[in-house]
């Protein structure tokens, strides 16, 4: 017993000799021993970010540029790794950026104060560098040599963005990666807002030159308050547009230039400079009496009954500004929806089928009769729209309106009013007019008023 218990402690000592002096199977590394981490090249003294460092950090203000006018930030590098190297670009983040570089060799800047190197880019040769890998669009840095890098840019909206390009340096040792990047603010000239919103356009989550005035009808007036500021502009003219009237219900009152002391308030509030401002106050009617400039007599406008959406157009020396105003002009024929609102949202459907919808309407006022703008209507071509059918009912009077979108008429959302978008998708609306019965109960002919019924909806593959 004695000798087979010597036996089992001899062959655990030789076992635990075997794996820790004459070892076991190498591990393979999680990296290759022999690479080389390539050598930094270059050296950017100044660093290769402009503006705040960290693109997380909200809180920084960044450097404020006017949108759609070019701008560029050169950063400058040295080589001192002692040997020729080769830099290109390998990606940027905006097709509305480039990378331009200017090399300039050890005795051109050697001994030039830092102050003074601006001066030596002017009479220098600049090089575009493209997004490629090839010897043409690289650019060869020499030993002890210098200059810039420049982002170039064209802001094309406005708001915060964050620019970067991705480069490429290429020595003996290998290739490293540089990144270029530039955290700018891009405004228009003007800066239009409502006045109880107006808030710095780089974290605005929604739009703010366009005011819902509510519902417009009778008595009630809508009103509009905006604030027309520039961060950029040091001063600038604003003024209605004379060859862009708005419609005769919508008074667009002469802006008001803002004192020294509330353009200092607002910057203060926004935390942007604000060097120039207007105050603009507009007012939305259901209808005005306005002399016909045609007839020299007195005339009635009014807006259409329902939803709607105007522009207006003011003259700046800085630029044309627009604003817009949204409402709803109430009147004697109520469409009936879900919402209360005056509008028929189809939601998504297949454009493979037809989709057909019926549009209710009812008025409290039985001798008016309602018939369809067909000419207004075919605007939006994709809709097909029957005659008014009027409904009995015990009191007033209601009508179904009949709306087709035929099979594969129609593609994607609308309305649809951006710049790509299709002919006939930017009002899609179905137009009514309102007519009263005369006082011997014959056909009505002139209407008393129109109705506009915008259709949202979603055309889907």
């Amino acid at each position: 017993m004695v000798i087979l218990s010597v036996v089992v402690v001899a062959l655990v000592f030789i076992v635990t000799f075997a794996s820790q002096y004459l070892g076991s199977e190498p591990k393979q590394s999680s990296g290759n021993p022999k690479s080389v981490v390539p050598v930094k090249y270059l050296k950017f003294p100044q660093g290769t970010t402009y503006g705040p460092a960290d693109e997380t950090a909200k809180d920084a203000q960044p450097p404020i540029h006017e949108r759609s006018l070019a701008g560029h930030h050169d950063y400058w590098f040295e080589n001192d790794s002692g040997v020729p190297v080769k830099l290109g670009v390998v990606s940027k983040s905006c097709k509305c950026s480039k990378v331009e570089v200017c090399v300039l060799p050890e005795e051109k800047w050697k001994g030039v104060a830092e102050s003074q190197r601006a001066s030596l880019a002017q009479s220098a040769e600049w090089k575009t560098l493209l997004e490629a890998q090839q010897e043409r669009d690289s650019a060869t840095i020499p030993a002890g040599g210098a200059g810039w890098l420049r982002l170039a840019w064209d802001g094309e909206k406005q708001g915060r963005e964050r620019l970067t390009a991705t480069l490429w340096i290429e020595g003996p040792s290998g290739r490293t990666t540089e990144e270029l990047a530039a955290e700018i603010l891009f405004l228009d000239p003007v800066v239009c807002q409502e006045e109880d919103k107006v808030q710095n356009p780089g974290i605005a989550l929604i739009r703010l030159d366009e005011k819902y005035v509510g519902k417009v009808g009778g008595a009630e007036v809508g009103k509009a308050s905006f604030i027309c500021w520039s961060a950029t502009r040091p001063d600038f003219t604003l003024q209605p547009d004379p060859d862009s009237r708005p419609h005769p219900c919508i008074i667009v009152n002469q802006p008001e230039k803002l004192s020294a002391a509330s353009c200092e308030e607002l910057a203060k509030k926004i935390n942007l400079p604000v060097r120039t401002a207007y105050r603009l106050a507009i007012e939305v009617r259901e209808q005005v009496e306005r002399i016909d400039e045609k007839t020299g007599q007195p005339r009635i406008y009014q807006l259409d009954q329902g939803l709607f959406r105007y522009p207006v157009h003011l003259k700046s020396s800085a630029g044309p500004v627009t604003v817009h105003l949204m409402g709803e002009v109430e009147g004697p024929v109520i469409v009936e929806t879900p919402d209360g609102r005056s509008r028929i949202d189809l939601g998504s459907f297949p454009m493979s089928e037809d989709r057909v919808e019926i549009i209710k309407l009812y008025t409290s006022e039985p001798d008016l009769e309602v018939r369809l703008d067909g000419e207004r209507t075919r605007a939006t071509p994709f809709f097909q729209v029957k005659e008014p059918k009027e409904i009995p009912q015990p009191r007033g009077k209601a009508w179904h309106v009949e709306l087709t979108i035929p099979a594969n008429t129609a593609e994607g959302p609308f309305p649809n009013r951006s710049k790509t978008a299709k002919p006939g998708y930017d009002d899609c609306a179905v137009y009514l007019t309102i007519h009263k019965k005369g006082e011997a109960g014959e056909k009505p002919d002139q209407p008393v008023r129109r109705i506009r019924i915008p259709i949202y909806g979603n055309a889907t593959r």
